[in-house]
């Protein structure tokens, strides 16, 4: 048991029947769940289960009800059976009576009297002898004789017979089929009482003795018994009823052996029903009580279990009230503490809350002043607001006029553009037939003393530092190519384009750009043009007089950067003067600095400070 000390094992025990009963929950939950899904299937075989209960419970009800019907028609039939053979006693009797009427009648004689000869008819026995005197008249003499002294003779033998015999010859004996009554016969009026016994004088005594002995006997005769075709007849409707009863009973029998069977069947398929039940049930039991062993199994383990982790728990407990003791005396020091401290702190707090009442108050003295002072400021920026906007509304005005301004400019810089190209071009062209001349007058020699005179010069200006690379084994092309590629060197500052740029914007800048670029090259060909001329020129002559006078209209306009001069011969000048091109437009600013201006914004609003920086630049 020293793995179950620990309590951890415990809590995994715990843990792990606490994960079976949450199982247990979701099966009992998937549970009534497909039960309340199977709600409608079930309320339909409930309603037929109960249908078949009713059905079933009828057809046993309509099964006793046959079987006593069956009963009740096998007691009719009986009774039928019984009725029949009485009716058919009667019809014996109705046939005796017609029979024994019809002899009466034969005796009668229709009202003649009676017959001379007198029969005594006997049934059943030996009649004695008769006799009878001749002389004796053959009428009675008076009618009490008749009725006294020969009643005997004149009642009927079957009738007296009957009276003899009793219940025995009215069907009430063994013979009778077992009928249920028996119906006297009729008696006529002159028919004498019948003796029941044998000790009574018989009809022969007394025929004996009312006559005189002296009496002749005439015959006797002895006839069969009239009764014979009346049993025989009892004896056949007795043995048909006997058939009758005994099918009766067979079927009566043979209805009990199905109804016997039947029951028998149901007992059987009962007792296999209850006997499954039982099984089940036995099953059932014994998983039950297997289950129970181990729970009580498990149950006792857990018991051990927790009566361990109830002893640690209780040893634990011991030691925690030891420290909840020393915890409570610890928080009584520590409420005292805190009592102090509250007390102080409220002291503190009030003092402070004082002081802050007091710098609230001032603090709502300064908003106060703040206020009034932002009024007074809000009234003043009001009024530097509106004139700001008024100043804005004229600067917006001023530059669009500037605006305008500076697209006349932008139109002015392309046709100083077309006009420079146009100079330089034509330039181009003198230059290179100065060049030609040279080569082909001065030769090599003359050529780099002319390189070496105008490097001396002061004045020559950017020119580059050495002449064309040219070659005695050069062709033409060749010759004339190296010449264009060192004229047109020309150096190009683009430190100058974003300045330009931010004083007149993107493509106006650009375009002045050009335009500088443009005089600068055309100013370094003067210079280059003039020094060439002075080198060839200093050899005298006519040609170079003429030549020298052309640059130096070219070098005056040059060096000042002011003005530029073409000529397509030495009869034709054309001097650009700045007053009447540019400088008259406003647009030839000259050499101007334009690092002074960079920082000048023209978006900023203030139109006057870049009408100044512009005119500082100009100046």
């Amino acid at each position: 048991m020293s793995d179950f000390d620990e309590p951890e094992d415990l809590n995994s025990l715990v843990a792990f029947y606490r994960k079976q009963c949450e199982n247990n929950e979701k099966q009992i939950a998937d549970l009534v769940q497909s039960i309340s899904d199977l709600d409608p299937a079930y309320e339909e075989l409930s309603k037929t289960r109960l249908e078949a209960e009713k059905k079933t419970s009828e057809i046993t009800r309509l099964h006793t009800y046959a079987s006593g019907l069956n009963s009740a028609i096998i007691e009719e039939k009986e009774k039928s059976l019984s009725l029949q053979g009485e009716v058919e006693r009667l019809k014996v009797v109705e046939m005796e009576l017609s029979k024994e009427n019809s002899s009466l009648l034969d005796k009668i004689g229709g009202g003649r009297g009676i017959t001379r000869e007198e029969v005594t008819f006997y049934r059943d026995c030996r009649p004695e002898r008769l006799r009878r005197h001749q002389s004796q008249p053959n009428f009675p003499d008076s009618p009490s004789r008749i009725n006294s002294a020969d009643a005997s003779t004149l009642a009927s033998p079957a009738r007296s017979m009957r009276g003899r015999l009793g219940p025995q010859a009215n069907g009430g004996g063994r013979g009778g089929g077992g009928l249920t009554s028996s119906v006297p016969a009729p008696s006529t009026p002159g028919s004498a009482p019948s003796t029941p016994t044998r000790s009574k004088r018989t009809p022969v005594h007394h025929a004996h003795t009312a006559h005189n002995t002296s009496r002749q006997v005439l015959r006797t005769v002895y006839l069969p018994n009239e009764r014979a075709d009346a049993l025989v007849l009892m004896v056949e409707s007795l043995s048909s009823q006997l058939e009758e009863h005994k099918n009766l009973s067979k079927q009566h029998i043979q209805t009990v052996i199905d109804e016997f069977k039947e029951r028998e069947s149901t007992f059987i398929s009962r007792i296999n029903d209850d006997q499954s039940t039982i099984d089940n049930l036995t099953d059932r039991c014994n998983t039950v009580e297997k289950r129970w062993r181990d729970s009580v199994h498990h149950e006792k383990a857990a018991i051990q279990k927790l009566q361990v982790a109830e002893r640690i728990h209780a040893e634990r407990q011991v030691s925690h009230k030891e420290d909840i003791a020393n915890l409570h005396n610890e928080r009584g020091e520590l409420a005292r503490e805190l009592d102090k401290f509250r007390k102080n702190l409220q002291s503190h707090s009030a003092a402070g809350h004082r002081n802050l009442l007091q710098q609230v108050s001032e603090r709502e003295k300064d908003v106060h002043t703040l206020r009034e002072q932002y009024k007074e400021l809000q009234t003043v920026y009001d009024s530097k607001l509106q004139s700001l906007e008024h100043k804005l509304r004229q600067s917006r005005e001023k530059f669009k006029s500037l605006e305008e301004r500076r697209k006349v400019e932008i139109a002015a810089f392309q046709k100083d553009i077309g006009f420079f190209k146009n100079n330089i071009r034509q330039l181009e062209r003198e230059l290179m037939n100065k060049k030609k001349d040279e080569i082909g007058n001065a030769g090599t020699n003359r050529s780099r003393s002319a390189s070496a005179a105008v490097a001396s010069s002061p004045s020559a200006g950017p020119t580059t530092p050495s002449g064309p690379r040219l070659t005695d084994d050069m062709t033409e092309a060749q010759r004339n190519a190296s010449i264009v590629s060192h004229i047109t060197d020309f150096d190009y500052n683009p430190s100058q384009i974003p300045a330009n740029e931010d004083f007149y914007g993107g493509l106006a800048g650009q375009l002045n750009s050009d335009v500088h670029n443009l005089k600068s090259r055309v100013a370094n060909l003067a210079k280059e043009v003039g020094s060439e001329v002075g080198v060839v020129g200093g050899g005298g002559g006519k040609t170079g007089g003429r030549k020298k006078g052309k640059a130096t209209v070219l070098s005056e306009y040059g060096e000042s950067g002011a003005a530029a001069s073409t000529s397509t011969n030495s009869n034709r000048r054309r001097v650009v003067e700045p007053s009447s091109t540019s400088m008259r437009r406003g647009t030839y600013f000259g050499a101007v600095d334009m690092s002074k201006i960079k920082d000048v914004d023209i978006t900023s609003g203030t139109d006057a400070k870049v009408i100044n920086a512009w005119l500082s630049a100009k100046k």
